[in-house]
Formats: structure tokens, sequence, C-alpha cells
């Protein structure tokens, strides 16, 4: 599969710290992770709170050292947690707390699965962009058809994958069925720039 188009994004503020595009991904029963955008460099953290316990927060997943490094793209992933488990959380920007309409952000766990996979092999690829480079550290999301929504970023190499092994329905409640070849909706964003392609799971090794 080919990425058909690469054009400015209408929804980012060139400039800003707010964070834009968020989109809640890889969500299972003990982890999630948020995605987001900034119109400028700004560091990123989440703030997860669940009921008498007290809050968490979460670096960038680039962000291993301890060290807190500012981005265009960020992704986050929060783990360890509990299964079917209602939790808050807020979006750190460059050390300003950010919330859904002045409310937390609520997510649920999903539940355990017991046994099984889908079946799938991994996607992967390499991005690159107009020019020809790689591309580091653009948001991959990948949907499966009738499936949830898959994130990563891309290495320095532009190069990314997403294993698709666990990955679950709508509803959380099962893994995908992989005997049948499924769709695959891929979007790339990557500062104010968006690309999108469509492939499926016997055609994504490598897109």
């Amino acid at each position: 599969a080919f990425f058909e188009w690469f054009e400015k994004s209408p929804t980012s503020a060139s400039g800003s710290t707010v964070p834009i595009n968020i989109q809640l991904t890889n969500i299972s029963d003990t982890s999630f992770s948020v995605v987001w955008v900034t119109g400028s460099p700004a560091t990123g953290m989440v703030s997860v709170a669940a009921p008498k316990l007290a809050p968490m927060t979460y670096f960038d997943d680039r962000d291993t050292n301890g060290k807190l490094n500012p981005y265009t793209t960020h992704m986050v992933t929060v783990r360890s947690l509990t299964p079917s488990t209602r939790y808050s959380f807020r979006l750190m920007s460059n050390g300003k707390s950010f919330a859904n309409n002045g409310s937390p952000f609520i997510i649920s766990t999903a539940s355990t699965i017991s046994g099984g996979t889908s079946g799938l092999e991994p996607a992967y690829g390499i991005i690159h962009d107009t020019k020809g480079a790689p591309l580091s550290g653009a948001i991959i999301l990948l949907t499966l058809e009738q499936g949830q929504v898959l994130s990563t970023l891309t290495s320095a190499s532009g190069s990314w994958l997403i294993p698709l092994s666990l990955a679950r329905t709508l509803l959380l409640d099962r893994y995908i069925d992989g005997s049948d070849r499924k769709t695959e909706t891929i979007r790339v964003v990557w500062s104010d720039q968006e690309a999108s392609a469509i492939t499926d799971t016997l055609n994504d090794s490598p897109v």
C-alpha cells in the first residue's frame, strides 16, 4: 500500500502547546496509550487517577531516561493497570494541565481475555517525508476492520511496527478473528501534516 496524500492538517494551531487530535489507543486489560499533537514542541505527560489511589504520572514513550524532551507529536503509554477498571486522566503539556472541557478524560480498561490470539502477524513499514527523508517521531494510527485503534511512533530511521496478535474488536471483549483478510486503515500524523492509506492484513508487511 502507498500513502495517497500528504497535506497540511487544518486542525493544527502553529506555535501552540495546546494538545489537539487527542486519541486513545492500544487499550488492553492493563494498559492504554494517549496520542496527541502540539503546534510547537512541548513536553508531554499524562496524570492518571483512580478511586482510593494517588495520581500517577507517565512520560512520553521516548523519555526513557527520566528527562522530559519537547516534541510536536506525543505518545504516552500507561501501564500496570487493573482490568475492567475506570480511570481518569489529564494531559500535561509544558507543565500545564489540559482536560476534556474542564473535566478529566475518562477511560475504562478492558476485561482480561483467557487464551488465544488473533493469529495475525505484525504490520510494519517505513515513513518518509515529502523530500524522501526518514520521518522520526511520526504517530502511526492503525485501525483494523471492526477493531480497536492501535498506535506507535516511528523510529529515527522512519520505521514502525505494530503487533496485531492481541488486537481486540471495537468492543474490546475479544481478539480480532484473523482467519479472514481484514481491511486496515493507517494514518500518519506528524507536526501539522497528515497522510493516510488503506491496506489489509495480507499486504501490511511492509507498508
